[in-house]
């Protein structure tokens, strides 16, 4: 389990908590999405990203959507928030492994409308504009695979 860890430590630097502009903010977000940072539930792996209630849990996802790209759109924003859509393309895939996917029988475009909001100068994607399953790149849902074998046959030796 320690693995993800050092992966979002590596991505996310602990002296960046705030993010300067909204465009910062998504692009640190999606970039940790697609990394497969939501595979795990530590909600402290979301803390720098994410304006969340203090009693907000993420969920453990049984159902993945693997994107194969992705695309963001401009941001709209107001006083203190801006919307922006991240169209993330799914290819057609029923699962990957023993994972069942969100992807469907048919590749299709995801759009995801992300709010991001203004507290105290630090942007970051609001909690409830974050979707369900969890969209995550082919590759990075490969490793993430990868590591949870090692660990089961590390665990299986120690056994």
């Amino acid at each position: 389990m320690l693995k993800p860890l050092v992966l979002c430590a590596a991505l996310f630097p602990a002296t960046v908590f705030a993010w300067p502009t909204p465009e910062q903010a998504l692009d640190a977000f999606v970039r940790f999405e697609l990394s497969g940072g939501r595979l795990e539930t530590d909600p402290d792996t979301l803390a720098p990203l994410v304006h969340a209630p203090a009693d907000y849990e993420t969920i453990g996802a049984d159902t993945i959507s693997v994107a194969s790209t992705h695309r963001i759109g401009k941001l709209r924003c107001s006083t203190g928030s801006c919307i922006a859509e991240v169209a993330y393309v799914l290819p057609a895939a029923a699962k990957y492994g023993d994972i069942p996917l969100y992807n469907g029988t048919r590749q299709r475009t995801e759009k995801v409308r992300y709010r991001l909001l203004n507290r105290d100068g630090d942007w970051r994607v609001d909690a409830g504009s974050i979707s369900d399953a969890p969209i995550v790149d082919e590759a990075a849902l490969a490793a993430h695979l990868a590591m949870l074998q090692e660990d089961a046959g590390e665990a299986d030796a120690e056994g």
